[in-house]
């Protein structure tokens, strides 16, 4: 079990592998910004939020205590002891110490399934700066204001009965009709997101794949980063690549997510190709 303290107005745990930089920097979320070196601030669940670090410090500003526990500590996965996670990899994959080492700290988060839908349509043949620049445009457009500063992410019957037109300020291209699609079909309740999550991997994937433009790497995004559904395995031209070098990975472990997501943060991050 977590435990946390306060530290003037701030909640703060301890000694907890927590890379900020590198879990909000791997290519899972796009929300999180970056106010310096060691703090983000970002928005989740219509709630907003700074996380900064120091030494062995997490802190957790803007968010009062029973926020923290209802939804801060699900979304980091915080009673997920990612030590003793990495000590398994590192002993399943021996061959991956390097990439292992290297990409310690990254937390897989546990992100609303609809937000986690829409952005990765939204990152289809996209780079992760213009990716960012259309989920804000579209939050900002779409979205309610908290705080006077920021947006939440708008749910989907707010999108359902949109046109391409109604979307031409995002700039998403081809994709617009994707995300009118998705957000039609679980607007009318075709597809009920909170459902699925009782549901098998296999039944989630065959469900979500009725969406136009949704096919098995975006759905694969969604069980690993909407439903935490840790096996999953998202695969796009990077991972491909690294399956080639990455012959023996057992696609079926238990931890097979954060795997391909510690190899996904080497290679973007490192520059070094498998």
């Amino acid at each position: 079990m977590l435990s946390y303290f306060l530290n003037s107005k701030k909640i703060c745990i301890k000694n907890i592998s927590f890379d900020i930089k590198k879990t909000f920097e791997c290519g899972q979320c796009f929300r999180w910004q970056k106010l310096s070196e060691n703090s983000y601030k970002g928005v989740a669940f219509s709630k907003s939020i700074v996380v900064s670090c120091e030494k062995d410090q997490i802190f957790f500003e803007n968010t009062s205590e029973n926020n923290f526990k209802n939804i801060w500590i699900k979304y980091f996965d915080l009673n997920t002891n990612y030590s003793e996670v990495e000590k398994c990899l590192l002993k399943f994959y021996k061959t991956l110490r390097p990439i292992i080492k290297y990409s310690e700290g990254i937390r897989i988060l546990k992100q609303d399934p609809w937000e986690t839908l829409c952005s990765f349509i939204i990152s289809q043949n996209n780079n992760i700066p213009r990716i960012k620049a259309i989920i804000k445009a579209l939050c900002e457009n779409f979205g309610d204001k908290i705080n006077n500063e920021t947006y939440t992410f708008p749910e989907a019957y707010k999108l359902a009965n949109l046109s391409q037109a109604d979307l031409k300020p995002l700039r998403c291209g081809f994709r617009y009709k994707y995300i009118i699609d998705a957000a039609r079909k679980i607007s009318k309740k075709e597809i009920i997101l909170e459902d699925l999550s009782n549901e098998t991997s296999e039944n989630i994937i065959k469900t979500l794949t009725k969406i136009s433009g949704v096919g098995p790497k975006i759905a694969n995004c969604v069980l690993l980063y909407g439903y935490n559904r840790l096996n999953a395995f998202p695969i796009d031209t990077w991972i491909k690549k690294a399956l080639k070098t990455y012959r023996k990975l057992d696609l079926n472990h238990f931890y097979a997510g954060i795997i391909q997501q510690y190899i996904y943060y080497y290679i973007k991050s490192s520059k070094v190709l498998p």
